[in-house]
């Protein structure tokens, strides 16, 4: 309601073309009429007892009451529908989001086990054309060992090894020049099974080959371990005799090497 008097009421009296006053209108969607837009369903001008107002009113109110309850309803439905289709896209996508997350996480899985078979096959491999090496390094030296002086030489450095366990051989007494190294201890102790062969087969030295042993040279009493330098020879190192053991340090007896340590370390105490 307003004053024509005021601006707005009266830019809204010229709105709805007012003539008469005072002038009431009753404002909706009128679909009966075939619009979707805001308009006049009732006009009420000029003065008119109470009753006739509301009457006119109500009448009017129940004329597109049924209509409007239907335009709302079916913007309800709408409303539900779209929502309902905004959720099951949303579904989807997230559905597809998870699928495609699925496919990423085997397509990776999948190359990850590639990857992992070729590294396992390339380390298998270098472990096999390392240890092809090794096994041509062991022919070769084995054929370059420092030769055993005879009994009648006094100077000799005679050398009892105590061979490890697990390799049979047991106890051994050999006799080398004062003057080999003891990196030719090393290599006699790595070469001997090659050394009881009748004809051992000779090789050629391997190319870009650092042979490392698998196992160190230590006396008992007093413990001391011998390293494989080719710099010491062995009367600077052990004299004239020796009694030593091989102990293994490869890989797979670590644990092994570990206990003697500690049964070498009581017999020292």
């Amino acid at each position: 309601g307003g004053n024509v008097l005021d601006s707005e009421a009266y830019q809204v009296a010229q709105e709805y073309v007012c003539t008469k006053f005072p002038f009431s209108a009753l404002v909706c969607l009128t679909p009966k009429e075939g619009s979707t837009r805001m308009g006049i369903a009732k006009r009420l001008v000029g003065p008119m007892p109470p009753a006739t107002y509301l009457s006119e009113l109500r009448a009017a109110i129940e004329k597109y009451g049924a209509d409007l309850e239907g335009v709302r309803a079916e913007r309800v439905a709408q409303e539900v529908t779209r929502n309902l289709r905004t959720e099951q896209d949303s579904a989807y996508e997230r559905s597809l989001a998870i699928d495609r997350e699925r496919a990423r996480q085997k397509r990776e899985a999948a190359a990850a086990a590639v990857a992992a078979e070729k590294r396992a096959q390339e380390e298998a491999e270098a472990a096999a054309r390392l240890e092809e090496k090794r096994q041509q390094w062991r022919a070769w030296r084995a054929t370059t060992i420092v030769a055993e002086p005879p009994a009648s030489d006094k100077s000799v450095v005679r050398v009892a090894l105590k061979m490890p366990e697990e390799s049979g051989i047991g106890r051994i007494v050999r006799r080398f020049p004062q003057d080999a190294s003891m990196e030719d201890l090393y290599a006699f102790v790595e070469c001997y099974e090659l050394l009881q062969e009748e004809n051992p087969e000779g090789s050629d030295k391997p190319e870009e080959y650092e042979h490392e042993y698998r196992f160190r040279i230590a006396s008992i009493l007093p413990r001391m371990v011998y390293e494989p330098t080719t710099t010491v020879t062995m009367g600077e190192k052990i004299g004239r005799s020796g009694n030593l053991i091989v102990e293994d340090i490869s890989p797979d007896s670590d644990e092994e090497s570990g206990d003697d340590d500690d049964d070498d370390d009581d017999e020292d105490e």
